[in-house]
């Protein structure tokens, strides 16, 4: 799972293409990351949705976020708000 205190919620989702229609879909159970692997998350596939966030994300801004593991527990890092596409 995922939280900030930059916003009411986090949450994981892909981008999928069906039928020609970009669609958006939530993964609640959350994310498998194969060991071993990487896993990236950026726009069109794998990404995390800011809901509600607490005040408007600015390039060059630093927002707090709480990454959650089943194996290794909750992890605290720090996300750089960047310019789309970058």
């Amino acid at each position: 799972s995922v939280s900030s205190s930059a916003a009411k919620s986090v949450e994981i989702h892909n981008s999928v293409i069906e039928g020609g229609i970009a669609k958006m879909r939530h993964l609640g159970e959350g994310l498998a990351i194969p060991a071993k692997a990487d896993t990236v998350l950026g726009p069109g596939a794998l990404h995390l949705m800011f809901i509600e966030p607490t005040a408007p994300f600015v390039v060059g801004r630093l927002i707090p976020v709480v990454l959650v593991f089943e194996r290794v527990g909750a992890i605290e890092t720090i996300f750089e708000v960047r310019a789309m596409g970058r």
